[in-house]
């Protein structure tokens, strides 16, 4: 579960407070299924503020010279969803049910090579269109259907 609340201000005049309360089901997802998230945002703004999904693919390569190393860092965004607009003091609950399926990508890779590594974040955010402050985030695993869970390293969600 993650939360978050933030004065939305332009320069020196606050315009109200959007807070944002997200939980996963479950932090594990294979390829073709929906991502079970529930979100609650509170728009005490007098702006329309809209949900943001974003499923974010990282991967990282590494190389050993010696006592140097080099590494390169790449990022891809996988799934995106913008939700409907939420008017002004109002109150919005969100369950994506079967809205947000997971497309066909490589699995999770952490710990498995020392020379590469791949993970998952999805960003989850409620702000006007004009702003791009980040909120909640959460370390996503994909799998494949017949994979064993016992090997796979799950993350603390900050």
């Amino acid at each position: 579960m993650g939360q978050d609340k933030r004065a939305v201000c332009c320069l020196c005049c606050q315009k109200g407070v959007v807070s944002l309360r997200s939980a996963l089901e479950r932090s594990a997802y294979c390829c073709g299924e929906s991502l079970r998230l529930k979100a609650d945002i509170d728009n005490q703004s007098e702006e329309e503020v809209r949900l943001k999904l974003k499923l974010i693919q990282h991967v990282e390569f590494f190389i050993d010279r010696g006592v140097l190393g080099v590494n390169k860092e790449a990022t891809h965004t996988v799934l995106e969803y913008r939700g409907d607009q939420i008017h002004p003091h109002t109150r919005h609950k969100f369950d994506s049910s079967n809205s947000l399926v997971v497309p066909v990508m490589p699995p999770t890779l952490v710990g498995v090579c020392r020379l590469m590594q791949m993970y998952y974040v999805l960003k989850v955010g409620a702000l006007p269109d004009a702003y791009n402050l980040r909120y909640p985030r959460y370390q996503v695993c994909l799998l494949f259907k017949n994979y064993d869970f016992h090997k796979v390293a799950f993350f603390e969600i900050p």
